[in-house]
Parts: C-alpha cells; structure tokens; sequence
C-alpha cells in the first residue's frame, strides 16, 4: 500500500505541476496578448501622435501663409494712404490754384470795366471833338461867307 501511496502521491504531485504549469502558461499567454494589445495601442498612439505632427506643421506653414498675407495687406494699406496724402496735396494746388485763377479773373473783370469806361469817355471826347469840328465848319462858313461879303463890297467900292 505504501507503493500505491507514494504513487498516489506522485501522481498528484504531478497533476499539481502540470495544472501549475497550466496556469502560468494561461496567465503568460493572457500576459502575451495583452502585451500585443498595448503594442497594438502604443502603435496606433504613435501613428496619432505623428499624424497630430503633420498637422501641426500644417497649421504652422497656415499661420506663415497667413502673416505673409498680413504682410502684404499692411504694405497694401500704407501704398494706398501714400496714394491718399498724395491726392490730398494735389487737390490743395488745384484748390489753391483755381482761387488763383478765380482772382485774376476778378482783376480781368476790372480791367475790363475800367477800359470800357475810359472808351465811353473816349467816345465822348470823340463826339466833343466833332461838335467842335462842326461849329469850327460853321465859324469857318460864317468866316468865308463874311469874306465873300467883304470882298463884293470891296467891289463896289472900286467901282
């Protein structure tokens, strides 16, 4: 009996062992999978994180893209309020130059009366002079016919 025992004993021990073993080889294999399984996680982490890199280099060369354009957009607005000053100061000449113009006309205007003036007192001394041309025609008529008159009682005189 003592044989059977120890057989006995053995085989248990045995049966021990190998469910022993069954047990780790179970818990290695659950231990494996989910080794593969954070591998697998760590790997779509990694993908994540590069495809979060490209698209913050994206973004960044967006931002660059942008504060070129902002850039050009300043250098737009400050050609154009040099454009602006500049029309600014040529409608002060134009403005200062049509009150220029607008007095010479003022004076021109003047000037004009002021010659038609003096040819109305022109006109007048020219209707004077004729007045004094006609009653000088006249005084010289008198004075021909008072020599004409002169002259035949001359005449009779001599004769």
């Amino acid at each position: 009996m003592i044989l059977n025992s120890d057989i006995l004993t053995w085989v248990l021990d045995e049966g021990d062992r190998v469910k022993r073993r069954s047990l780790l080889t179970d818990d290695a294999i659950e231990s494996l999978m989910g080794l593969k399984e954070s591998s697998m996680g760590l790997k779509e982490s990694s993908m994540g994180l590069k495809e979060s890199s490209m698209g913050l280099k994206e973004s960044s060369m967006g931002l660059k893209e942008s504060s070129m354009g902002l850039k050009e957009s300043s250098m737009g607005l400050k050609e154009s309020s040099m454009t602006l000053k500049e029309s600014s100061m040529g409608l002060k000449e134009s403005s200062m130059g049509l009150k220029e113009s607008s007095m010479g006309l003022k004076e021109s205007s003047m000037g004009l009366k002021e010659s038609s003036m003096g040819l109305k007192e022109s006109s007048m001394g020219l209707k004077e002079s004729s007045m004094g041309l006609k009653e000088s025609s006249m005084g010289l008529k008198e004075s021909s016919m008072g020599l004409k008159e002169s002259s035949l009682t001359l005449q009779d005189s001599s004769d």
